[in-house]
């Protein structure tokens, strides 16, 4: 440590000192290290993002109080943070609606963030458990659920530990309304989880497409299931031989990614176009264009509806798979 930091605040000095040692590492370091090893310092790392986070937090809270982003010109203090720091503003507004949350709604949980005992998402996950226990708790209540949310945090999962949370209010509520109390938690989560509901597909102009979505729990378990069986290691996926109508063993063996993208792939196919809305009248099926010589076994590419071509190959295997030509 140099000697301007041990003349600085210890915040700025503490800073400094982790700055210096981060210097002196490097990722490259960890090939070197017995994977035990690796695991222990793994978990002790994420000890200390978690002690860090609480840093963050509490910094977050100092500006917020200043009004420092209005003074700065800055929309808000998420924005201040984001533009000092990596560009996210969605993060920057997180920080600081949690670290809000948690100074309102708990009196043990920042300590114990700021210990490294729970991660932020537990944190989270806490305070809102306690801001949606009934307004007539008395603080004694209130810091008894505190204790066993943070006790709870020790072994359970966070899916868990949310399921903890929908429940806390049962010491202090008769059992029908305990019922009525989680229908409505999850009746309010559900509704979040449709806003938050989308997906987004993009052309790698490669042959493949990549995307992204967000699915309630409830949609998810469902898709997860039938990819799931149709990804199973006894399961034949990918293609149908044209000339049998036989599936093939290709995505055996593969990686369980893999598996599960030849699986949604199958899926795609198997939907039932004749059960799906129309589009503006229009029904929801893809047409395949190709001549008969083509179907038959000829060699020249055909092209879908939307434009998209396709081998004179995987043409034919498609329409064996909707049962147009004999297998």
């Amino acid at each position: 440590m140099t000697a301007a930091a041990l003349n600085s605040h210890p915040l700025e000095a503490g800073v400094s000192t982790w700055e210096s040692l981060l210097n002196c590492l490097n990722t490259k370091m960890w090939d070197q290290l017995d994977p035990v090893q690796v695991r222990d310092l793994l978990a002790r790392l994420g000890q200390i993002t978690s002690r860090l986070a609480a840093h963050r937090m509490a910094a977050a809270k100092v500006l917020e109080a200043a009004q420092t982003a209005k003074n700065a010109g800055a929309a808000s203090t998420g924005t201040l943070i984001a533009n000092d720091g990596d560009g996210d503003r969605g993060e920057g507004e997180r920080l600081i609606r949690t670290a809000k949350k948690i100074e309102r709604e708990t009196t043990r949980t920042e300590q114990a963030l700021a210990s490294g005992e729970i991660s932020v998402k537990q944190a989270d996950v806490i305070a809102s458990a306690m801001s949606n226990l009934p307004g007539d708790v008395t603080a004694e209540q209130r810091d008894l659920a505190e204790r066993q949310m943070l006790k709870a945090a020790e072994r359970l999962s966070l899916k868990d530990l949310r399921r903890r949370a929908d429940r806390i209010t049962d010491a202090y509520k008769r059992e029908p309304d305990v019922d009525e109390d989680e229908n409505t938690l999850l009746e309010q989560r559900e509704a979040r989880a449709r806003e938050k509901t989308a997906l987004r597909m993009w052309d790698n102009n490669d042959g493949t497409h990549s995307g992204q979505f967000t699915l309630p729990d409830a949609q998810a378990a469902m898709l997860k299931t039938a990819l799931d069986a149709l990804a199973a290691p006894h399961q034949k996926i990918g293609t149908v031989d044209a000339a049998t109508g036989e599936r093939n063993e290709v995505g055996f063996g593969q990686s369980y990614p893999q598996r599960l993208g030849l699986a949604f792939a199958s899926l795609c196919e198997l939907l039932p176009a004749d059960q799906l809305p129309s589009n503006g009248g229009v029904s929801a099926t893809v047409t395949v264009n190709l001549d008969y010589e083509t179907l038959v076994g000829g060699v020249r590419a055909a092209g879908l509806s939307n434009g998209t071509r396709l081998s004179a190959s995987e043409a034919r295997r498609l329409a064996c798979s909707a049962q147009i030509i004999p297998a």
